[in-house]
Order: structure tokens, then C-alpha cells, then sequence
């Protein structure tokens, strides 16, 4: 199936907005999806599993089941994100907001590093009625000089998805789907990427087990010096953006595909 596609900017970075559709070269690199994005907030999983303690060969997992962010060893800053009895899953899940000033929420942890191959980070994101979404970053990866790939949350309803690369490492773009998330629906989010210097490097995210976007065009550099080893949740670069709420759970990061429920 053919594709329209439209390289948009968005500050300094250029962000490909896919506008078709195709089947992607990496849908079978993700397991199905169980959950499918339907319900409503409530619990969707059992009350007492614990995926992370189930897959410890996972680079980092933290389902909140602590009660805490002792999972979350990096840098802090804003508004004081919350672990609250809303999961996806088990007893716990986190939130956080941005106020009408536009102060933010971030948390971040670090696992090893991963300079090759292929990285997967997965999870669980709710948006709550009445939220007003300027842009905002739901889920980013780093390396110690902030060279990054970030799931951005785009529009005035969280109507778009999309991807992009740090400018300092890539002379190419992300990618960008008008797909969104439906509003007080979990909604699974996993992004891939092929970690390879240009013109190898790939990027894919797929919504609830099903890949809709791909950045696969020549002169993407996914590869950033020193590897991945930061994850960090959520923070806007768009400070006009009202009261933002988002509720997360699950997240996950691993060099083989995580998938969802």
C-alpha cells in the first residue's frame, strides 16, 4: 500500500509525519497483543503478577510494584512524579502532570549500555479526560550527552504519535503516525530501534503489538556515542500545553522484543 509522507520541523528537529499507511519490514518482530488497547482504566492484568520479577533478563523493568521510584536511579526534576493504586497491572503505577505554568515531571534510571543491535523500551501510558496536549514526550532513550530518540504524544488531543532523533546524531528524521491514543484507555507503546550508524540505523513503534510507524529512510543515524543507557518518562517540550496528566506502567527496556499483554 503506498504512503504520503511530509518532513515537518519541530523546534530543531526534523520529524517525518507519515499520512498512509504500508505493512512495515519489522511487524514480526512483535509479539500480539492481548489487551488490544480496549477498556477503560481499570485493572486489565492479574492483581498479584509481577512481569518484572518474571523476566530478569530484561536491561530494566520497573512495574512501581515497590510502591516507590527506588527502580529509577538517575536524574529528577519537576513536579514530584507519584506512584498511586491506578496500575495497568498489579497493585501500583505512576503518574505525573504538568501544570499551567508548564513545570515539568521527569524520572530517569540507566541500565547498560547498548551500542549495537537492536533496543526495545515498552510501556503502559494513560491519558485522562479533559487533558489539553500541546506536545509531550512520554518515553525517551539517552546516552550520557543527552543524544536521544523520544516517543513524543502531539495535538490538541493526543491524536498523533511520533518519533525522532536528536539533530546532534542524525541528519535524518523520526517517524510520525496521525494514529493517537484514545483517552482513558491503556494503551501499550513499544519502540525499536536498530542501533546502527548511517545509513543502517531504523527506528519503529508499535501500539499495542501492531507496528504503525517506521523510520527507515536513507541518512538515519540511530547510533549515539557511548550506546543507549538512560530511559527517562515523561516530560513536555511544549510549555504551553495546559494541565497535562499522564498515568504509566510497565515500563520495560531489553535488546530482544518485549511486546504486550
Amino acid at each position: 500500500m503506498a504512503f504520503l509522507a511530509a518532513s515537518i520541523r519541530v523546534g530543531g528537529l526534523a520529524v517525518l509525519v507519515v499520512l498512509g499507511g504500508c505493512s512495515w519490514s519489522w511487524s514480526d518482530r512483535f509479539t500480539g497483543s492481548g489487551d488490544g488497547g480496549s477498556g477503560d482504566a481499570i485493572v486489565d492484568a492479574p492483581m498479584e503478577e509481577d512481569e518484572c520479577a518474571a523476566h530478569p533478563e530484561w536491561l530494566f523493568c520497573d512495574g512501581f510494584e515497590s510502591g516507590d521510584l527506588s527502580g529509577w536511579n538517575g536524574e529528577r526534576q519537576g513536579n514530584a512524579i507519584e506512584v498511586r493504586t491506578t496500575p495497568h497491572r498489579g497493585r501500583h503505577g505512576g503518574y505525573a502532570h504538568v501544570n499551567a505554568d508548564g513545570e515539568q515531571s521527569l524520572i530517569e534510571a540507566q541500565f547498560p549500555a547498548v551500542t549495537s543491535g537492536s533496543l526495545y523500551v515498552r510501556g503502559y501510558f494513560r491519558v485522562p479526560p479533559g487533558t489539553t496536549v500541546g506536545a509531550m514526550n512520554l518515553f525517551s532513550v539517552h546516552n550520557t550527552a543527552d543524544d536521544r530518540v523520544v516517543v513524543v504524544l502531539n495535538g490538541s488531543e493526543p491524536d498523533h504519535l511520533i518519533t525522532f532523533i536528536s539533530s546532534t546524531i542524525s541528519s535524518g528524521t523520526g517517524s510520525s503516525s496521525p494514529e493517537g491514543v484514545e483517552f482513558d484507555e491503556w494503551t501499550c507503546l513499544e519502540l525499536a530501534i536498530d542501533v546502527a550508524a548511517s545509513p543502517g540505523g531504523n527506528l519503529t513503534l508499535s501500539k499495542d503489538g501492531v507496528t504503525f510507524a517506521e523510520g527507515n529512510q536513507t541518512g538515519v543515524n540511530t547510533a549515539v556515542p557511548g550506546g543507549y543507557m538512560r530511559v527517562r518518562l515523561p516530560i513536555t517540550y511544549v510549555k504551553d500545553s495546559g494541565l497535562v496528566e499522564i498515568y504509566f506502567d510497565d515500563i520495560a527496556v531489553s535488546t530482544t522484543p518485549i511486546g504486550c499483554d
